[in-house]
């Protein structure tokens, strides 16, 4: 079985929830992998790959835009401080929280525990595996009009109309 498959032998991400969905029973899912997208293509060009397993979360390579953190009560921002910074192994940037004590996501720890960093990039190269059936995502370049900075710092839906077009 695949690790954090709840004992399947499928590839990949094949967990079985449907006792959680109808009885509300503990899931069986100890993984879930938030991106794989190993790709050279679109607006976050290179490895843009994320994973949480068990109380870890892994981001691996561009993380895109990271700008710190916000609170929606009031809606303020507060800056990336340097125990959040990427930290380089292999030539990669990477992010580690322990998010059992750290939910915010404000210590990166890599460099603290490069075994579990090693173990999830070894998940996340495994489900970017071609004979998996990992396929390089299409293409995604935002659209002009869903920018954030014409929606107060986040992005936004937008209809296209005449206007945008």
């Amino acid at each position: 079985p695949w690790p954090g498959s709840g004992g399947t032998d499928l590839p990949g991400d094949g967990v079985d929830v449907w006792d959680l969905v109808v009885e509300g029973s503990q899931s069986p899912r100890t993984e879930v992998p938030l991106n794989v997208d190993t790709s050279n293509t679109g607006f976050a060009a290179g490895n843009f790959s994320a994973i949480i397993n068990g109380t870890w979360k892994l981001i691996h390579g561009k993380a895109g835009v990271y700008d710190g953190w916000w609170d929606r009560s009031p809606y303020r921002h507060e800056n990336v401080t340097a125990a959040a910074a990427a930290v380089e192994v292999d030539g990669v940037d990477c992010w580690l929280f322990d998010l059992s004590r750290d939910e915010e996501e404000r210590i990166n720890v890599a460099e603290a525990n490069p075994d579990v960093v090693t173990a999830l990039r070894a998940r996340l190269a495994a489900l970017a595996d071609p004979s998996a059936g990992y396929v390089d995502p299409q293409p995604n370049t935002p659209h002009m009009a869903a920018l954030p900075g014409l929606h107060n710092g986040t992005w936004a839906p937008f209809e296209e109309t005449a206007e945008l077009v």
